[in-house]
């Protein structure tokens, strides 16, 4: 097992405008603590299936970016680097769940102990896993980041 085992924060959401470093400072934290970043898109997220994973009935479906990381890495507690979560798209007509709502449970440590994984079909302990949310804007919604982040703003 590599990584810090001592190394867990609080959710941190970091706000700046594009350009100003928020992943390399991520990357950097992680190097440091000898923890990988696994990193998530939210400009690029329009179902829940990188975070909960796809329903195993299909044959195309992956496991969450979560697991992957995971897996790959054999960490417990990998750097969650979540860019751009002011632009998660919400397609939650319907059927699907809106990325940013399903977030929520990952984030506050008396859910995330059992998280569903739809995937394996089976409740995964992610309260270990430490968040770093790093929106462009503060003006755009980040609900479910900014009432269980600390927060953190940089200007230019």
């Amino acid at each position: 097992m590599r990584g810090a085992n001592y190394l867990h924060f609080r959710p941190l959401l970091i706000v700046s405008p594009p350009g100003m470093g928020k992943t390399t400072v991520v990357r950097m934290v992680g190097e440091a603590a000898g923890l990988p970043v696994i990193r998530l898109d939210g400009s690029t997220m329009m179902t829940t299936v990188a975070l909960t994973g796809g329903d195993a009935v299909f044959r195309s479906s992956p496991p969450s970016t979560i697991v992957q990381g995971l897996i790959q890495h054999g960490v417990g507690n990998p750097i969650m680097a979540f860019d751009e979560i002011d632009k998660l798209a919400d397609m939650s007509h319907g059927a699907r769940e809106n990325p940013a709502e399903a977030l929520l449970p990952y984030l506050e440590p008396a859910t995330a102990g059992r998280v569903r994984e739809h995937f394996l079909q089976i409740d995964l302990d992610l309260r270990f896993l430490n968040w770093c949310c790093s929106p462009t804007t503060s003006t755009r919604s980040q609900r479910p980041c900014a009432t269980a982040a600390r927060s953190s703003r940089y200007r230019r």
